[in-house]
């Protein structure tokens, strides 16, 4: 029931793009817009929905959950068309969805956003590795030996919630609209896929989910930038100059 209502916010919010896109697109002028400056610092806040796998056998119920967090960017332009770019961000409540990575999350992207830029607007796409930190991951810290009745040693794990930091990637879109020459907005749309590895929960073979794991969780983030600094105006191509070369004038 709650995974129909994460669809039907999703679908809702990508006809919501997909409509600003177009109106966007019929007032856009023809032909390039200015350089944008070489450095942007932004804010967001943003919202990452955690849904791990949940296996047929599992007798533990893992569950959707959404979580807000906030956090900043820093962006490199490189040009009209390609940037650098690295993103923080910060979820402050403890979700305890999944024995394996619970707690507060601390989540960094490194990354490329590439695309078009128009009068008013940008689509681009973007690839960003990085990492996601839980602050409360159950993992084993070592054994403990029970004696039964029959005098028989039973060797068990001591679990305790500990600090994991696991490897993520940053996949999908990025809209944004340029109200001014040093501002920007922007709206990010993507798949947050965090991967787990063969030392998360229980390794002594009562494991209730795969050893090796790898989440997809969508996340979505809005903000706003501030532009710092200008790009080199376009270079004189060598054809342009040789038809300025021809032009001259002879009098009398």
């Amino acid at each position: 029931m709650k995974g129909g209502r994460v669809m039907k916010k999703a679908t809702l919010l990508a006809t919501a793009v997909f409509a600003m896109t177009v109106i966007l697109a019929s007032g856009a002028r023809a032909q390039d817009p200015d350089p944008p400056s070489k450095i942007e610092v932004g804010i967001q806040f943003s919202s990452l929905t955690f849904r791990p796998p949940q296996p047929p056998d599992s007798v533990i119920f893992v569950g959707i959950t959404t979580e807000a967090g906030f956090g900043g960017r820093f962006t490199f332009n490189l040009n009209k068309h390609v940037s650098l770019e690295a993103e923080g961000n910060f979820f402050p409540h403890e979700s305890f969805n999944d024995p394996a990575g619970g707690g507060r999350v601390l989540q960094g992207q490194f990354g490329v956003k590439a695309g078009k830029r128009f009068g008013k607007f940008g689509i681009f796409a973007k690839a960003r590795p990085g990492f996601l930190s839980f602050s409360k991951a159950l993992t084993v810290i070592g054994t403990a030996t029970y004696i039964d009745f029959n005098g028989q040693p039973f060797t068990y794990p001591v679990f305790a919630d500990r600090r994991k930091t696991r490897f993520s990637m940053d996949l999908g879109g990025v809209l944004e609209f340029y109200p001014s020459r040093k501002l920007l907005t922007r709206i990010d749309v993507g798949d947050t896929i965090v991967f787990h590895g063969a030392d998360s929960l229980f390794p002594f073979g009562l494991s209730v989910r795969p050893r090796n794991r790898t989440d997809h969780n969508v996340q979505v983030s809005a903000g706003i930038g501030f532009r710092f600094g200008s790009l080199p105006p376009k270079e004189i191509t060598a054809a342009a100059n040789n038809h300025r070369k021809k032009r001259f004038e002879v009098g009398g």
